[in-house]
C-alpha cells in the first residue's frame, strides 16, 4: 500500500492524473492510502 495525499472533486483517470492533482492542489490535499490499483477495459 502506498499513502499519498490528493485533492479530488471526482474520479481520476489514471495515476497520472492523482499525482498532477496532488500537486496543484497541495493545501488542500488530504492524506489517503492506495489499497488496491484495477486496470479497466476502455469499453
Amino acid at each position: 500500500m502506498k499513502t499519498v495525499k490528493i485533492y479530488m472533486v471526482r474520479k481520476p483517470s489514471d495515476i497520472d492524473e492523482v499525482m498532477e492533482l496532488c500537486q496543484r492542489y497541495n493545501n488542500q490535499a488530504e492524506e489517503v492510502t492506495v489499497a488496491e490499483t484495477v486496470n479497466l477495459p476502455p469499453v
